[in-house]
């Protein structure tokens, strides 16, 4: 199934998988700009590379994994982001409504679909967890029904503003002053419309229904969980 854009999506990330064969141990296909990865487990985890983590993270069963699904929270961006950090920005939907985000091992990995995998080696399996494990936040949104404080992020906006001066000698605000278009002041703040956003979305899901049962069934995971059955069973694959 492929909806507008999502066939252009899908050469993108089977043409990425297919190049990172033999080059890398877990690789996430798809991410935007104002997408975040977030490791809960422990904090020993923020320290660690990326692939280190998640390699941590499925443990023994590492090799016989081809692909992890999580979850993924809508943000509210920044009023201001010329003056702040996307990550500074604490609010969030109460419960994950964008379809969950997955890494997998490319040595695993034949075929992508955009929001999963659709083929890989004989005696693998798809594990879904619990975003006490790992979460993703996209801070995409305008306004947030029924909003939660969530700190995990944003207590770091100042650690990487210093970052940010240490690396480039400048701070965000100044930084983000020299990459505004001119002829655009308010190019930053436009950037995410959310009513193209959820029109999108919805129209998605209006072709799709089945992809709000996976985020929501994604979201109800209580315990690291093997999900290609689910997966099954939901989209009649």
């Amino acid at each position: 199934k492929t909806h507008g854009g999502q066939k252009t999506q899908m050469l993108v990330i089977n043409d990425c998988v297919q190049r990172m064969r033999g080059r890398a141990k877990w690789l996430l296909t798809s991410v935007d700009t104002d997408e975040f990865i977030v490791f809960n487990s422990s904090d020993s985890a923020r320290a660690k590379s990326f692939p280190d983590a998640f390699s941590e993270l499925v443990g023994d069963e590492l090799e016989k994994i081809h692909a992890v699904t999580f979850s993924r929270y809508n943000f509210l961006h920044p009023k201001q982001p010329y003056e702040e950090l996307q990550i500074a920005s604490p609010y969030r939907e109460r419960r994950p409504f964008a379809c969950p985000k997955y890494v997998v091992r490319p040595d695993k990995i034949n075929a992508l679909w955009v929001h999963f995998p659709q083929s890989w080696d004989n005696g693998t399996y798809h594990l879904g967890v619990h975003n006490r494990e790992v979460v993703a936040y996209h801070y995409r949104m305008d306004e947030v029904n029924r909003s939660v404080v969530d700190t995990a992020l944003a207590s770091q906006a100042p650690a990487l503003d210093a970052a940010l001066q240490r690396r480039y000698g400048q701070g965000w605000v100044a930084l983000a002053r020299g990459l505004a278009p001119t002829h655009r002041p308010h190019a930053m703040a436009l950037a995410v419309s959310v009513p193209v956003v959820d029109q999108l979305q919805d129209e998605d899901e209006e072709r799709d229904p089945d992809l709000r049962l996976f985020t929501e069934y994604i979201a109800d995971l209580q315990a690291p969980t093997r999900i290609d059955g689910e997966l099954d069973s939901i989209f009649g694959a």
